[in-house]
């Protein structure tokens, strides 16, 4: 479930703007259309198989498709709007939606007039979203501002220009101006992988793949459906041409999703605990629908975890939040005591009938001495400074020869996420295996078992430890 939050107070609207930039420009392309301003049908378009009909719009079924842009550039726009405080960048997220909007234009230019300006403006509006995805993605990579973005993605354009002017037939693109449009999604693509390598927390790896099926199957049905295939019918509705361009549309949209789903560069100004807090707070039941489902490997170390507690042995969760882990834990024979520092979580757990209490770690009451600590995917929110703090309190509160299972993010330093579950930012302490290994070592943990596991939609990957208090001797 991916529930909006309130919109906060942004500089100007961006579903507006986008609405703005679409009506203006399908009212042009209406003048266009009806006065001729594009020139003559010249064929610019004829290879796309749709016959040409002798009303207005030359090739109705492959110019009202560009229509998906507009719904997809105006959805994106909705989405920016609804979710600006947890976007990493979303002033150029709006300039994205109004360009996705103006895809639908600018190929239907083509499409109805099949004129040669309207052929020119077809292949300009797929540079301007070729470009943004090649220069944003450098821009990244650079750690650059607005500005860097602005100088690479006009000197993207300016190539594409350039390149689309040359006369030349290209095997399977056709036109010089589609090889460009095809290398710098490419470079766009490259770029993306190297940041993934980088990123402790990547984009959500789904919206991506999503975005990459998405255009590949267009592709394909791009090529089956040119004139003179044995896929071409020229009169029928339902053209190839068309499927291409409402299957671009879902890639934009799903590009976009990918990008909202990338960590805000840019903290919070509060404090990071107050800040992480206030997030999950906002977002509670959200984020207990959406972590309904427990994954296998979660699962598997419940189990484990329990077993080694043993039946009616006493735990003491550490962010319990909605409660999924502690209701597997007690049908696995352990007794839980819940707790977590958010109050809304807590309020949730009472709610369904459960004994909860609010509980800082760093400075609450633990009580104790519990069998064990179950402390999964909690303490990634924990300062680097307070960890060792944090960890040597629950050894304390744990029996001699009892267990912890915490679970943290891989990474380096520290950082902002948000999106997924959540739509404002969390602060986030990253853990390299070795520095994870020696913060429990440190705080008089025997570590018994330490691995790396991936996250079940692909951002990122987790540190996942058992650890013994070890008995006197």
């Amino acid at each position: 479930m991916d529930r909006a939050a309130p919109r906060p107070q942004g500089p100007f609207r961006p579903t507006a703007v986008a609405a703005a930039v679409a009506v203006a420009s399908l009212t042009l392309l209406v003048g266009a259309v009806q006065q001729h301003w594009l020139g003559p049908d010249v064929g610019d378009g004829s290879r796309f198989c749709e016959a040409a009909r002798s009303g207005l719009v030359r090739q109705p079924a492959n110019a009202a498709s560009n229509l998906g842009f507009v719904l997809a550039g105006l959805l994106i726009a909705r989405h920016v709007e609804r979710h600006w405080s947890s976007l990493a960048r979303p002033v150029l997220m709006s300039g994205y939606a109004c360009l996705v909007v103006l895809l639908g234009p600018g190929s239907m230019a083509m499409h109805a007039t099949q004129a040669s300006l309207g052929g020119l403006l077809d292949l300009t509006s797929m540079y301007l979203v070729a470009g943004f995805a090649s220069a944003y993605a450098l821009t990244r990579l650079a750690r650059a501002g607005t500005g860097a973005f602005v100088a690479l993605f006009v000197a993207a354009v300016a190539v594409a220009e350039a390149v689309g002017q040359v006369h030349l037939s290209v095997p399977v693109l056709g036109h010089p101006g589609n090889v460009i449009f095809a290398l710098l999604l490419l470079l766009a693509l490259g770029v993306e992988l190297a940041l993934r390598r980088r990123t402790p927390e990547p984009p959500d790896l789904y919206r991506g793949l999503l975005a990459i099926g998405a255009l590949a199957v267009a592709f394909v049905i791009w090529n089956m459906g040119m004139t003179g295939t044995r896929w071409c019918r020229p009169h029928s509705w339902l053209q190839g041409h068309a499927v291409w361009h409402l299957l671009c549309a879902v890639a934009a949209y799903q590009l976009y999703r990918y990008y909202a789903s990338e960590r805000p560069t840019t903290a919070p100004a509060r404090d990071p605990k107050a800040a992480t807090i206030a997030a999950y707070e906002a977002d509670a039941e959200a984020y207990r629908d959406a972590t309904a489902r427990v994954s296998a490997p979660v699962r598997d170390r419940i189990e484990t975890f329990a077993a080694a507690v043993g039946v009616g042995g006493h735990v003491l969760e550490i962010g319990s939040g909605p409660g999924h882990d502690a209701l597997l834990l007690e049908s696995a024979g352990v007794r839980v005591d819940r707790t977590d520092i958010t109050p809304a979580f807590v309020r949730m757990l009472r709610d369904a009938g459960h004994e909860a209490r609010t509980l800082d770690p760093l400075t609450g009451e633990l009580g104790g001495p519990y069998d064990g600590v179950w402390a999964s995917a909690v303490l990634l929110h924990v300062a680097r400074a307070d960890v060792g703090t944090v960890l040597r309190r629950l050894r304390t509160a744990t029996r001699e020869g009892g267990l912890l299972h915490a679970s943290v993010k891989e990474g380096e330093g520290e950082g902002w996420s948000a999106g997924g579950n959540v739509a404002a930012p969390r602060h986030f302490t990253y853990w390299s295996e070795h520095e994870w290994r020696t913060a429990l070592t440190e705080a008089g943990w025997q570590v018994d078992a330490l691995e790396v596991m991936p996250s079940v939609r692909g951002r990122g990957r987790w540190l996942a430890s058992t650890a013994t208090n070890p008995r006197s001797r």
